[in-house]
């Protein structure tokens, strides 16, 4: 009986719920000879292409790239046009005869099925349905076995691999075989366009040269998460690059605690964050009947100052202590990678131990996802730009946490309003559509639209960016509780640091509201009498490890004796107070660890200069003062626009000048002049990777908003930032020469 049921499919779906009222659509039932028909047919038309697009590669690659470069715009429409789809952007055309014209076509099967992911959930696209068999991708790279039918019965792993997606459905497989016939002729009808005074002969036939420079390698200016990803689905698709990773874990992680650093040691940062999310908070709506919030009626905005300061505190932390966990699970990759090389074959499992670190560094993201869908959630809608929109219930407890916003009487979005708010509202309403649309795809439209148009970006505030950049896709597949119980186990300290701040509520908003001019910090001005007293007593309020500021001394005139101006000497003195910590680490760690070997400098020379040697007796200390002085930082030859930006970000405050803010895109351009690679990831965070410096450590960077330009004491920020990550400072930059 339960032979029939399985023999007969139409009834076995109809059974599943499939085409009646309510249920899923149908799809048409094939049979083996029909799908091994459209296999062969598909799989010769596309190797054929495959192969004449190789030929005309290896004989013309760097012909077709010098004519494609050189058409205009509208040119390149015509030829485009008349082979299939618009594809005018400069470089796309280039990378994607490349890709598919230089690697063979199972490279592409899962990338193109995943293409279609949203055609198929939504049943736009409906796979046929051919039960107990599968059609074979993976690492199939002759035209024999690609695509190749099996019935489960045929080989004794063919349910195993069906099951576990090392292959695919029938109905699947059949779909990646349209798309890749329709592609690759597509790709070859170009080819012979822009070879047109090429006869079919001379293409068959051309000598071999050698590949031409790869367009990716020959690309300039901005990297862009954004670009990237509407350029996937025309490059070869991307292997797992842990040193990839690991940079951008390492860099975000630093960023972190530079956070952290700088609430602790800049009182005007430690303002400016704490009254940013202030208004970011839903006690600044006003409820239905247009009242404020209880905290306000009720005199007990302290309470809201508690909450602000206590969960912008501890997310601080605890965010450290994920990135940190990130990046170590990322490095632990990595060396399994390599430990497991010659074993990682596409036909067979993983190595287990590396197959349960991959699925528990995804279970981590997932987990880490909560944090900012959570802070999302309620952030978004009580941000400046969505306010007007909404309001809360209304309620007179000024305790109560919990606030439900609705949208305001009469007011109806439009788009672009309409389709942000439907995204972001997905993420942290929605786990089942999130689940079928996958967060990449859902945080990836949001990009987009936000980077399409100036009034959607108008939209997100500073804030909110911020928490959109922090979000990561995954899903999970096996090995759930022992990956559960592992996680579970890791995560144990960072309770305490939610409960740390649980019944301190009313110290909190006592000593760290930052209201009546308390954490006025006037750093941004002129250095005078007046404005040097008052960052001495703002500094002076509570008892702790100080960083002195020296006495008010007046400026002279002219260079002391031995031509240093006074201000190196005031300068000197004042280092943020994470050196000062990070100097007393070095020495405790000195006299505590016995090993010396331990406490040796690397040779390698960094742009902090060169590293001397740990003395062996407190009667070293004259010769390490020495071998100090000899140390020799790097001196950067930049242009006039980018010197204006280092002289800003380490700017020595004096009494006849006043800072500046800083173009955002001169930040950059001054970046990238001593040598980083810049790239755009989602929401406004900018990674710097180093390409010609003798350091590996990328840094991130928000890009300013609404305002293209940084504010003096957020560009000051950036400076100490690069002067604990690089040793930099003001003068090591210098303006070239111009050469004649």
């Amino acid at each position: 009986m339960a032979d029939d049921f399985y023999k007969n499919p139409e009834a076995m779906l109809r059974a599943l719920g499939m085409g009646g009222p309510g249920g899923f659509p149908m799809p048409d039932i094939a049979t083996p000879d029909s799908v091994r028909k459209q296999r062969n047919e598909r799989v010769a038309n596309i190797f054929k292409d495959y192969r004449l697009l190789q030929n005309i590669l290896e004989g013309y690659e760097s012909t077709i790239q010098k004519r494609w470069l050189k058409k205009t715009k509208e040119q390149k429409r015509r030829i485009l046009l008349a082979a299939w789809e618009d594809l005018t952007k400069p470089k796309t055309l280039l990378l994607f005869l490349n890709a598919r014209g230089r690697n063979p076509p199972s490279d592409f099967a899962a990338a193109d099925f995943e293409a279609m992911h949203i055609g198929v959930i939504n049943h736009a696209i409906s796979p046929v349905f051919l039960n107990e068999y599968v059609i074979l991708f993976n690492g199939k790279t002759e035209e024999s076995e690609y695509g190749q039918l099996l019935s489960w019965d045929d080989h004794p792993d063919a349910f195993q691999w069906l099951h576990t997606r090392k292959h695919m459905q029938p109905g699947e497989g059949l779909l990646i075989l349209e798309s890749q016939e329709k592609t690759i002729d597509f790709l070859v009808k170009c080819a012979k366009e822009i070879l047109h005074d090429v006869s079919m002969d001379n293409l068959l036939e051309s000598p071999f040269q050698p590949a031409p420079p790869s367009i990716s390698e020959q690309e300039t200016g901005l990297a862009s998460l954004a670009l990237m990803k509407a350029e996937a689905a025309y490059r070869l698709p991307a292997r797992l690059d842990w040193n990839r990773i690991q940079s951008l874990l390492a860099a975000k992680r630093d960023a972190v605690e530079d956070h952290l650093w700088s609430l602790r040691e800049d009182p005007s940062y430690f303002s400016y964050t704490m009254r940013d999310a202030r208004e970011h908070r839903q006690e600044m709506l006003k409820d239905a009947r247009d009242q404020t919030h209880p905290v306000f009626r009720f005199n007990k905005e302290e309470i809201l100052w508690a909450r602000v300061i206590g969960d912008e505190v501890t997310i601080a932390h605890i965010l450290l202590e994920q990135w940190t966990e990130l990046h170590r699970r990322s490095v632990e990759l990595g060396e399994l990678e390599k430990k497991y090389a010659s074993e990682i074959k596409a036909e067979d499992d993983l190595p287990e131990e590396y197959l349960f670190a991959i699925l528990g560094f995804r279970h981590v993201l997932t987990q880490f996802t909560h944090g900012p869908i959570g802070q999302l959630k309620v952030s978004f809608l009580a941000s400046p730009p969505w306010r007007k929109y909404f309001v809360h219930q209304p309620h007179d407890d000024p305790k109560q946490t919990s606030n439900v916003l609705v949208s305001k009487p009469g007011v109806h979005l439009q788009d672009p309003e309409r389709i942000i708010l439907w995204l972001v509202r997905t993420l942290w309403q929605d786990e089942r559509t999130v689940f079928l649309l996958r967060m990449t795809n859902i945080v990836d439209q949001l990009q987009h639209i936000i980077d399409s148009d100036p009034q959607p970006k108008d939209l997100i505030s500073s804030y909110v960016a911020a928490q959109i950049a922090n979000m990561f896709e995954d899903q999970l597949v096996d090995l759930q509780d022992d990956i559960d119980a592992d996680f579970d186990k890791r995560r144990q300290p960072w309770v305490r640091l939610f409960n740390a701040t649980k019944g301190s509520e009313t110290l909190l908003a006592r000593y760290g509201a930052p209201t009546d001019g308390r954490f006025e910090y006037p750093v941004q001005k002129r250095r005078t009498k007046e404005n040097t007293d008052t960052a001495t007593r703002r500094l002076m309020l509570q008892p702790r490890l100080l960083q002195r500021t020296p006495e008010w001394v007046e400026p002279e005139s002219k260079q002391g004796k031995k031509g240093a101006p006074a201000n190196d000497t005031i300068e000197a003195l004042c280092k943020p107070l994470s050196e000062i910590y990070f100097d007393l680490e070095r020495r405790t760690e000195s006299t505590t660890k016995k090993d010396p070997a331990a406490h040796q400098s690397k040779t390698k020379q960094k742009t902090r200069g060169v590293g001397a040697p740990e003395p062996s007796t407190a009667n070293d200390a004259t010769a390490q003062s020495n071998l100090i002085s000899l140390d020799q930082q790097p001196t950067f030859e930049v242009d006039a626009r980018a010197l204006k930006v280092f002289r800003t970000i380490f700017y020595t405050p004096s009494s006849n000048s006043n800072p500046g803010e800083v173009p955002w895109m001169d930040f950059v351009h001054a970046l990238v002049s001593t040598g980083f690679k810049h790239e755009k990831l989602y929401g406004s965070i900018w990674q710097f990777s180093p390409t010609r410096l003798d350091v590996e450590r990328s840094i991130q960077f928000h890009e300013p908003h609404p305002s293209p330009k940084i504010p003096y004491w957020v560009a000051r920020r950036h400076g100490r930032r690069l002067n604990r990550a690089y040793g930099w400072d003001g003068e090591m930059f210098r303006l070239a020469e111009k050469k004649v």
